[in-house]
């Protein structure tokens, strides 16, 4: 049927009809579950938007009669985009033959979907967390925590992970805004307008203006958040003191150079500047409104003047601001008081910057620095050695004599030394290869590449020198060996920054994490190194998270780093040392680490007296702080959870699922399994060139990153080991497969009785499984086969294929695609098992359903966000096999909307099912499906009772 032959006959409701459906979906929406609110507040304004894209398609001039009924089957009902690109190309194919059989209108109508779907979904969590919160308390406990609220730092990175443009991200934010408060036809119909427009737009994102969106919206969120968090606590005889100095906040845009060298200090300068004009603007600001209905105005203002830098009597520090609000008459204003919180928390830098680099750059640098002459004389070798040929042995017996008390110059020496013998040709080639790219030169010119390499890492670590007061902390990642910080020290003592900044220690793979882990004692007995704790507080960082963590081991390694990170506290503490743990959370790993307040209980933060947390990302922060009450929201709860932790040593109450206690599975056997059948088969290349969708991910990147840290890779699929994580993730998750389930075979071999007891008992396997069953309930295997050979074939031959993995001179992907079928039913086993305490019978035909019936709300999303998909199954599969047909802007709004829906939102939020019912008892184990085992996800935050408030 073609739009001029449709019938007119309206079907969509009319205006009143919307008016007043919106009431009632308003007013209904504390009465339903989290997922039918969300529906049916879809469904209005889905009616809504139709009449937009209705006026729209009628006012383009080509005589085009459009009725309802085709708008609201065509974008509403039909499982397939295919209907779309039919009856859009049947119009344009009538005034240009050569178009193409897709429209960009269409796929900018299917992201638009999207974007509703998930505002409705954010709307009304929002609304939900209004009514309720959890606390955990215990019936002796009366003081409070007794050992203090955690310094707690929250990190906010605006880079790797947005796909959007930044007016669709204010658009989005707007109508969340709309559907969160008391809202009319009127506003909802302009916010629609308003992102319908913006999807439209092309402007690329500002990194720098979306970090600063996301800190205005911790600044402006901080006051009210705190003082709700002190009020729940007080009444339930709750300390709140110390709070409102617990939290700080940071960032790594502009400060991560791990395979960055497009990222420069000019960059990192840029954002610093920007960081304080706009916290000092904010100060300003919010004095200005004070002094304008105050009884001393221009006392306030006055102040607001000296925050200018160029004032005669510009403030030097946030000190001095704060001091001269205490001393006057309004301090105990309301307004003067949440300034005052903000000045404590923000300072004059905003958000913190922690610097980054790759281990190995650290050695390249210590390996060009340092001559095999002096080498040779300190560790009395009777030849001349490279640094990079010593064992790591012996570089930390060099490295430690470089930098004894007795021998302060060194560095500094060797510094100069490498100046002096490299600066003319440095200045000659340099102008020889002015305005040529950095990975250009690298592959003609490398000798000239490491000594850019050492001056830009120099003038990096003076930089640093220079800001010391808001850049303290320097990663390295890829750690795994202790020569790497000994490395680090060694070129900050050259530099002029000795001891300047703390040492965070960041393992990104199985290997590294063992290696750190059996040779940390050995650092924290270097004195070198224990000189260098011992002046910046005895505190040693340690980063964890799902960066290549995820690509490199799955959801297992997740589990296995929480476990490293309680075996570095029980070493650390052996030496006084406080760990600190820097938890990284990335937005398709979130079911794999769960919320906010889980990921820090698991880490054993709660036991120490620092975390650090970071939303590594531009969705994580739209999923915590998009708008003011999302953002009062998140940090209300963590205020609460600081709050209400055990003190050191207190463990919680006794229940099924102890957060705790050990885990009883052997989750690094698992990383082996993933890594040998998946991450370091000889296959894996030629699996990732012909179904992973590197084509698609690379047509949306928005970073001057360069594809890979190995920056000689040509192809990027030659070297899975040097891909980033979220092409990683997003390339296989446009394929169809959550990677994360692959090595949930070994568990699915256990008997039957001993899963359920592992998932009734032990905290990391309960929320392992549910990752799990979430992951294999969303991979689509016949999507993954149409991508890599066109059809999907029977289990029969899939066993057969998979038969072949080991053979050593394989060269067919479908080989390993046939693995990680196999591996897919695998995990579909082991969740049944783990559930039911029973063997399926037909493990390759659960369903999704039948997966996640143990968590109905999250079976409910799943479930939508699955139809949603179907509309982008055929188009993905074309843009693979006749990728010619696809322009770049209709790659991205495929790209986004695809994301978009093959994420989850509603376990981001909270470990549990908000609103679900309580959950059944335990029964014992039969065959019968609607026996599962269920346990209770929705437990406090940690031990103790849950208490829920009603919010007035």
């Amino acid at each position: 049927m073609s739009w001029s032959d449709a019938d007119t006959t309206p079907i969509a409701p009319s205006g009143h009809e919307i008016e007043h459906g919106i009431e009632a979906s308003r007013r209904s929406l504390g009465d339903q579950s989290c997922i039918a609110a969300s529906q049916q507040l879809f469904d209005r304004i889905w009616n809504m938007f139709i009449p937009i894209i209705k006026r729209e398609l009628m006012s383009d001039g080509d005589a085009v009669v459009v009725s309802d009924i085709d708008l609201h089957e065509t974008y509403g009902t039909f499982s397939s985009i295919d209907t779309v690109g039919r009856v859009i190309g049947t119009v344009r194919a009538a005034h240009d033959p050569a178009s193409l059989p897709t429209d960009l209108r269409a796929v900018r109508i299917a992201l638009m979907r999207q974007l509703l779907i998930n505002a409705s979904l954010q709307a009304c969590l929002s609304r939900q967390r209004c009514k309720a919160v959890v606390l955990d308390w215990a019936e002796d406990r009366s003081s409070g925590n007794e050992s203090g609220p955690l310094q707690f730092e929250l990190g906010l990175h605006c880079q790797e992970t947005e796909f959007l443009r930044a007016r669709v991200i204010k658009g989005v934010r707007a109508l969340v805004q709309v559907l969160e408060q008391e809202f009319s036809q009127h506003d909802v119909a302009v916010a629609l307008d308003t992102l319908w427009d913006a999807v439209w737009s092309n402007e690329d994102v500002d990194l720098i203006a979306t970090q600063l969106l996301y800190a205005d919206s911790v600044y402006a969120a901080l006051p009210r958040a705190l003082s709700e968090a002190a009020g729940l606590l007080a009444m339930k005889g709750l300390d709140a003191s110390g709070l409102e100095n617990c939290l700080k906040a940071y960032t790594w845009l502009y400060g991560d150079r791990d395979g960055r060298p497009h990222d420069t200090d000019a960059h990192t300068e840029r954002l610093i500047v920007a960081l304080e004009r706009g916290v000092r603007a904010n100060y300003q600001r919010d004095l200005a409104e004070i002094a304008g209905d105050h009884s001393a105005p221009e006392f306030f203002q006055r102040l607001a003047d000296r925050l200018e830098p160029d004032h005669a009597e510009a403030f030097d520090s946030p000190r001095q601001l704060l001091a001269a609000l205490e001393a006057g008459d309004g301090h105990a204003d309301e307004r003067v008081r949440a300034l005052m919180l903000r000045i404590n928390v923000f300072g004059f830098h905003y958000l913190k910057i922690e610097f980054r680099q790759n281990a190995a750059m650290l050695t390249e640098v210590v390996d060009s620095i340092v001559p095999s002459s002096l080498i040779a004389k300190v560790l009395r070798l009777d030849a001349p050695a490279s640094y990079a040929g010593l064992t790591m042995a012996d570089r930390v017996r060099l490295l430690t004599c470089l930098l004894d008390r007795g021998r302060r110059g060194l560095p500094e020496e060797a510094w100069l030394r490498f100046c002096d013998k490299n600066a003319a040709i440095f200045h000659e080639k340099s102008a020889q290869y002015q305005g040529r790219d950095y990975i250009d030169i690298y592959n003609v010119d490398r000798a000239h590449i490491r000594v850019v390499n050492a001056v830009t890492t120099l003038n990096t670590l003076r930089m640093l020198e220079r800001y010391r007061d808001r850049i303290t902390i320097h990663g390295i990642a890829e750690a795994g060996n202790i020569d790497e910080p000994l490395a680090l020290l060694f070129l900050l003592a050259a530099a002029g920054h000795r001891n300047g900044v703390d040492i965070a220690l960041q393992p990104e793979d199985l290997a590294g994490a063992e290696s750190m882990l059996q040779q940390v004692e050995q650092l924290y007995g270097n004195p070198v190194y224990r000189e260098h704790l011992a002046i910046r507080g005895d505190k040693q960082f340690i980063t964890f998270g799902p960066s290549d963590t995820g690509k490199q081991g799955g959801k297992a390694m997740h589990i296995a780093n929480m476990q490293i990170a309680k075996q570095h506290r029980a070493i650390a503490r052996r030496f006084g040392i406080e760990l600190v743990p820097s938890i990284v959370i990335g937005y398709e790993h979130a079911r794999s680490n769960g919320s906010v307040a889980e990921n820090i209980e698991a880490f054993d933060a709660l036991a120490g007296r620092a975390v650090r947390y970071m939303l590594s990302g531009i969705l994580e922060m739209r999923s915590h702080l998009l708008t003011p009450l999302m953002a009062h929201q998140s940090l209300r709860d963590l205020f609460l959870l600081n709050a209400t932790r055990k003190p050191q040593g207190v463990s919680g109450a006794v229940r099924c699922n102890v957060p705790g206690e050990p885990s009883q599975v052997e989750w690094t056997a698992v990383v082996r399994l993933y890594k040998q059948k998946f991450f370091e088969h000889p296959l894996l290349p030629a699996l990732l060139r012909d179904m992973a969708r590197f084509d698609i991910v690379r047509a949306n990147t928005k970073s001057t990153r360069p594809p890979s840290r190995a920056f000689d890779v040509q192809d990027l699929e030659s070297r899975p080991d040097a891909i980033r994580a979220i092409p990683w993730t997003r390339a296989f998750l446009l394929s169809g497969v959550h990677h994360e389930l692959i090595g949930a075979s070994l568990l699915a071999a256990l008997d039957a009785g001993h899963l359920r007891d592992l998932y009734r008992r032990d905290a990391s396997f309960c929320g392992y499984v549910r990752n799990i069953a979430y992951a294999a309930a969303r991979t689509r295997m016949e999507l993954a086969w149409r991508t890599l050979s066109g059809s999907v074939p029977e289990l029969a031959e899939v066993v057969c294929l998979a038969g072949g993995l080991d053979q050593p001179d394989g060269r067919d992907p479908r080989v390993l695609l046939a693995s990680i079928h196999l591996e897919y039913v695998q995990a579909k086993r082991m969740v049944y098992k783990a559930l039911h305490g029973a063997e399926p019978s037909r493990p390759e035909e659960l369903t999704a359903d039948q997966l996640l019936r143990s968590w109905p709300l999250l079976a409910q999303e799943v479930a939508w966000k699955e139809r949603e998909i179907d509309r982008y199954v055929s188009l993905l599969v074309a843009t693979k096999h006749e990728g010619d047909r696809f322009g770049r802007a209709e790659i991205q709004d495929i790209y986004s909307g695809f994301i978009l829906s093959a994420n989850t939102d509603l376990f981001f939020y909270s470990p549990m099912d908000p609103g679900e019912s309580p959950p059944q008892p335990v029964r014992d184990s039969t065959d019968d499906e609607s026996n599962v085992a269920a346990v209770d996800f929705r437990r406090p935050l940690r031990g103790g009772v849950m208490a829920t408030y009603a919010m007035q």
